[in-house]
């Protein structure tokens, strides 16, 4: 397949795939598996959002926690950061993290109107 690729397209065969979109590919051909891993992307959005040094849970979603929509009392957080946070997040919900697609998307329902609780 590769040499039909090249016969109609210029390319460099790089070998086996490493990382692809963000996403660090390992293969292990005897047991036919394959692992994907976005360590390296979370990691980096955590250092992009100043969220390196925070704590982990072990659930994306505390059920205790009601968000709600901000009033004109309380104080918003820049929008564009906080939208792009979660569009950080919804894209590693997509490719390999569906354990948190739910609150990405929860948390996507106030990116015009969000408040630190939502942080």
């Amino acid at each position: 397949m590769k040499k039909q690729i090249h016969e109609q397209f210029q390319m460099k065969d790089l070998g086996n795939v490493k990382f692809f979109l963000s996403m660090l590919v390992k293969r292990d051909r005897e047991t036919r598996t394959m692992f994907l891993s976005q360590q390296t992307y979370l990691t980096k959005i955590l250092h992009r959002f100043s969220m390196d040094h925070c704590k982990g849970y072990s659930t994306p979603h505390d059920p205790k926690t009601k968000l709600h929509l901000g009033t004109e009392v309380e104080e918003s957080t820049e929008i564009q950061t906080y939208q792009k946070a979660v569009g950080s997040l919804t894209y590693a919900a997509i490719m390999t993290r569906p354990d948190i697609a739910y609150t990405a998307g929860l948390l996507g329902h106030f990116a015009a109107n969000q408040l630190t609780l939502h942080w």
